[in-house]
């Protein structure tokens, strides 16, 4: 093994805004954007005051540091974008949307501020299509607010810019959340102040020009998800098929392919249901995880997750539930790459892998906890998570903060979450050195702190090779080499 020296090294060097690579663009970010809170890694289960398992916190910020103002209000739902390996999260608060990028994790940088349309409110909701930003709120006359967002990270981080809507739908005035179906271009706003709180359907396909097409009345819908179905039901196959949390209404499915005649295939309730919160598919369409946001409330006992079969949509299944490891509230689930995530309110974010689905049987395989003073029901705490960047950074958002965590190294988060590429190289972080797998000619390599500073540059020679880190900060490092398309993001412990 070749223990790596570096030549032309200038240690005072950074990284500022330059390309890794052949594209990959990570930001040196200016303090000035707000006090940095230092990444910390999960030790003895703990990050910080946080306790957790298998995932880092890399930084956190106040609501108020992402344009929250006057002393009152909160945060609420997030949602991510990603534009040429930039990373962003849609962060909402009771008096607008902050568009934060988080490519580099450890520095968040708020970039952009849309204010409410009309007045503040608890609840705001935002989903993405065709890089535009869909936004809706309980507030009394909002409507649903288009902000294009390759207008709003023009402005490069010096100071937020300070957004106005790119477009206006005013069929409705008060939504309680909005689901997209990126695949077909169609929004769907629902607990509406129209179609008895039911589902709306608005063709988006031309962002700055939505049209409201149809809607269902069946039930008021509190959630929601539209996909394009391909499950195990071959009747509904390639149907456009909406799952619909209709709070104590129960659960709906309903064919919406065609957009003037909605077509309700099915809707059950439980004696375990209270309120129906939020609900989402497994990646194979065959089972749906339902989050009801009374029943430890009501009933006491352990969080639970309620899990559907969708084997035949017109007569789903409940299979049974999981009962979670902490008495708290779920609120809202998502899957990604074979795992469940799910913001359980004061226990924050715990991850779950289905083990067998059949008999309702889960396991908790990762957690990070943003309420580290209580764990008990009630809503307050952990609002929202979305796990779909590419980098496998994780963003969550609370009612006062949000945060921005990643797997631990070699956790079951991070293997499942990890997307290298297949381009000859390959870096471990061992004891006091960088391992590195090459299987390529001699190329040049170089290997920067996530804030920027070059830590080392040098050649690369063929086989497998050691990068002394000897005297480095415990935190994340990003290994770039000239001959591949994406840099390597390693934990040195």
């Amino acid at each position: 093994m070749n223990t790596l020296e570096s030549t032309n090294l200038n240690p005072s060097r950074n990284l500022g805004k330059r390309v890794l690579s052949k594209g990959l663009a990570i930001l040196a970010i200016s303090a000035a954007t707000g006090p940095l809170s230092a990444q910390t890694l999960c030790e003895a289960g703990y990050a910080g005051a946080h306790p957790c398992k298998g995932i880092d916190l890399m930084s956190v910020r106040a609501w108020d540091e992402l344009g929250g103002s006057g002393g009152f209000g909160n945060g609420n739902d997030c949602w991510g974008w990603v534009k040429e390996e930039r990373e962003f999260v849609l962060y909402g608060r009771s008096n607008g949307l902050a568009v934060v990028e988080v490519t580099d994790p450890v520095n968040p940088v708020y970039l952009a501020n849309l204010p409410t349309h009309s007045s503040p409110s608890l609840w705001r909701d935002v989903k993405v299509y065709n890089n535009h930003a869909f936004i809706v709120s309980e507030a009394g006359g909002h409507g649903m607010q288009v902000l294009d967002l390759n207008v709003a990270i023009a402005g490069g981080g010096g100071q937020a810019l300070q957004m106005l809507e790119t477009a206006h739908f005013d069929g409705f005035g008060h939504a309680h959340n909005i689901a997209m179906n990126e695949s077909t271009g169609y929004a769907y706003p629902v607990g509406t102040n129209e179609a008895s709180g039911g589902l709306l359907m608005i063709n988006v396909q031309d962002p700055l020009n939505p049209v409201l097409e149809g809607s269902w009345n069946g039930n008021y819908v509190h959630d929601a998800q539209v996909v394009v179905f391909d499950g195990e039901d071959q009747n509904y196959v390639g149907r456009e098929i909406a799952f619909l949390s209709g709070g104590y209404g129960g659960f709906y499915i309903v064919d919406v392919t065609d957009k003037t005649d909605p077509q309700t295939l099915s809707s059950f309730t439980s004696s375990d249901f209270v309120y129906t919160h939020q609900s989402w598919l497994t990646e194979d369409h065959r089972y749906m995880f339902i989050c009801d946001e009374i029943d430890e409330i009501n009933n006491g006992g352990n969080t639970r997750t309620y899990i559907v079969d969708l084997l035949d949509l017109e007569n789903p299944v409940q299979l049974g539930f999981y009962s979670g490891t902490l008495e708290v509230t779920d609120h809202n689930i998502y899957t990604h790459k074979g795992l469940a995530f799910s913001s359980n309110y004061n226990a924050g974010l715990q991850v779950l892998r289905p083990l067998n689905l059949q008999a309702a049987e889960m396991e908790e395989v990762a957690y990070f906890d943003t309420e580290p003073s209580t764990n008990e029901v009630g809503t307050d705490g952990a609002w929202s998570v979305y796990p779909y960047f590419p980098s496998g950074t994780i963003a969550i958002s609370t009612f006062t903060h949000l945060f921005v965590v990643r797997p631990s190294e070699d956790s079951v988060l991070d293997v499942a979450l990890a997307a290298v590429p297949d381009d000859g190289l390959a870096v471990f972080a061992g004891d006091d050195a960088l391992q590195l797998d090459w299987d390529g000619a001699s190329a040049a390599i170089e290997v920067f702190s996530v804030s920027g500073q070059l830590m080392y540059a040098g050649k690369l020679p063929h086989g497998r090779s050691a990068v002394s880190t000897s005297g480095w900060a415990t935190g994340l490092y990003l290994v770039s080499c000239d001959q591949t398309g994406t840099a390597r993001r390693v934990v040195v412990r």
